[in-house]
């Protein structure tokens, strides 16, 4: 199984603030997938930390309102894992995830600019779901920096993809 989890820390100010201002259930995203040789679901995450895997039941523990969304059958992703593994150890996109929120409060005012921080080396959650479904081949036609957890779920669900 690989999966797109989504999830929100409901104590979190930033999650708090994520949710407020994006109109969102969700403030995070990450990938999920099952690892052949732990025999374990895995989490990348994306936090102030970096990137990095984690054992996903441990993982769920400290999140709130936990979805994970797998593809419909027939829809293989596996093919963005490499590209996913290239994303670990980097860095977290914290200016990156300050100029997504000032893209976001424009964008409410009619007012379309560029993430004035973007950076795919230091990438923010949504950036790290986006690299192993863009690598995959899907959603290529998305700009992941204007994009949201809740943005990114609501377009899994649209083509097809179920909670688990």
């Amino acid at each position: 199984m690989i999966g797109i989890g989504f999830s929100t820390k409901k104590k979190n100010l930033l999650s708090r603030i994520i949710r407020a201002a994006t109109d969102s259930e969700f403030s995070h995203t990450w990938p999920v997938y099952d690892h052949p040789l732990y025999g374990t679901r895995i989490v990348v995450d994306a936090d102030i930390k970096g990137v990095f895997e984690a054992k996903a039941d441990e993982y769920v523990k400290t999140v709130d309102d936990v979805v994970v969304l797998c593809p419909p059958e027939g829809v293989d992703i596996s093919a963005g894992m490499p590209a996913l593994s290239e994303e670990l150890a980097r860095p977290y996109g914290v200016l990156n995830l300050i100029g997504h929120g000032i893209v976001l409060l424009l964008r409410r005012f009619g007012k379309r600019i560029r993430n004035p921080f973007s950076s795919w080396k230091k990438p923010a959650c949504v950036e790290v779901s986006y690299t192993l479904l863009q690598a995959a081949g899907l959603l290529t036609d998305i700009d992941p920096e204007e994009e949201t957890p809740q943005s990114l779920h609501d377009r899994l669900v649209k083509l097809g993809w179920r909670a688990t």
